[in-house]
């Protein structure tokens, strides 16, 4: 029993090293279809509600340029950034679709995708 116990928290501390440094993402959604890829940047999506959380660490210190090519037939869908305090600091969405901004090496910042009732697809660059 407590070598089940000692794997699932080992399992645990893996997952969170992998989140805090952007190789894992967190979501709560239901759709009838969610395809996605390279880490949340690019997917197509039925019916989707919910939302996907990664961790984005840049390498370099230097102003980012966001641009989202978002495709949709019904609902919405939002991209918001956020800092370490996790307050917003960019969103982009229908309306908005590209944003630049100064990001700092070393710091954590959070994509967050939301979906309200959205079918269509999305992909997401930053250089």
């Amino acid at each position: 029993m407590i070598k089940l116990l000692l794997i699932f928290a080992l399992l645990g501390v893996v997952m969170y090293l992998l989140y805090i440094n952007g190789y894992m993402m967190l979501n709560s959604k239901k759709a009838l279809t969610f395809i996605g890829s390279q880490r949340g940047k690019k997917a197509s999506f039925t019916a989707c509600n919910g939302w996907i959380r990664r961790v984005l660490r840049v390498k370099e210190s230097r102003k980012y340029v966001f641009d989202l090519d978002l495709q949709l037939s019904k609902g919405e869908m939002q991209v918001v950034l956020l800092d370490e305090g996790k307050n917003e600091i960019a969103w982009l969405d229908e309306s908005r679709r590209t944003a630049s901004l100064e990001l700092t090496a070393g710091k954590r910042y959070y994509l967050v995708f939301r979906f309200a009732k959205a079918t269509g697809k999305y992909e997401l660059k930053y250089e």
